[in-house]
């Protein structure tokens, strides 16, 4: 059986932490959209897939949700009558958003403070 994409390949290619939980990367052994076998990065504390970011755009998004009152995704109620496991997805998922909004926002201040925004 041949992989799309190896083990080595996979694990040589993963950065970061999970930015839905804040959980170690490794590779995930799937399937891709043709049924071929491969690995993907993600996350088996939280069972996804995840491209991975720096430990600090995860401290910064987790604190902007938890602390900030940050959502993200406005249509994502939180409902007292949720139970544990709901209202952890609820939060991953809020985390995750905001992980790619700090990112953007770090890489156009770095940019700025290089002189190259545009």
């Amino acid at each position: 059986m041949e992989y799309k994409t190896t083990f080595e390949k996979c694990k040589s290619g993963l950065y970061g932490i999970c930015s839905r939980c804040g959980g170690d990367l490794e590779p995930i052994e799937t399937v891709d959209n043709s049924g071929d076998p491969t690995f993907w990065q993600g996350c088996k504390a939280c069972s996804c897939f995840d491209s991975g970011v720096k430990p600090e755009t995860y401290r910064i998004a987790k604190e902007l949700v938890e602390n900030e009152f940050f959502r993200p995704y406005g249509h994502v109620d939180h409902n007292p009558n949720d139970n544990k496991e709901m209202k952890a997805h609820k939060l991953q998922t809020q985390i995750s958003a905001a992980c790619r909004i700090v990112t953007s926002v770090l890489r156009l201040h770095n940019q700025e403070v290089g002189g190259k925004i545009r």
